[in-house]
């Protein structure tokens, strides 16, 4: 598994990333459009939210709706923190 991981870093990224983000309630059930989320969101540098640009991967946060599944945007720590608490502590 290990060999595997340093021989195909891409396909491991795209297959952990993925999987998070499904283990934490998107849901997208066509392999192509979680494909074309999973560019888009690589290939973002700024929060959809607030514009600060990204200075690393661990930056990016992918909003979802938490009742819904549907993807929102992709924004950084501090806007998904302020959301999340705007969201569920009014």
């Amino acid at each position: 598994c290990q060999k595997w991981r340093i021989k195909n870093p891409d396909k491991y990224e795209w297959q952990s990333k993925t999987y998070d983000w499904k283990r934490r309630g998107l849901i997208i059930d066509n392999d192509d459009d979680l494909f074309g989320l999973f560019i888009f969101y690589q290939a973002i540098e700024n929060c959809e939210q607030c514009g600060i640009l990204f200075k690393s991967k661990s930056d990016k946060c992918l909003d979802h709706n938490h009742l819904t599944g549907q993807f929102r945007d992709v924004i950084c720590r501090s806007c998904n923190f302020t959301s999340d608490r705007k969201k569920y502590y009014k």
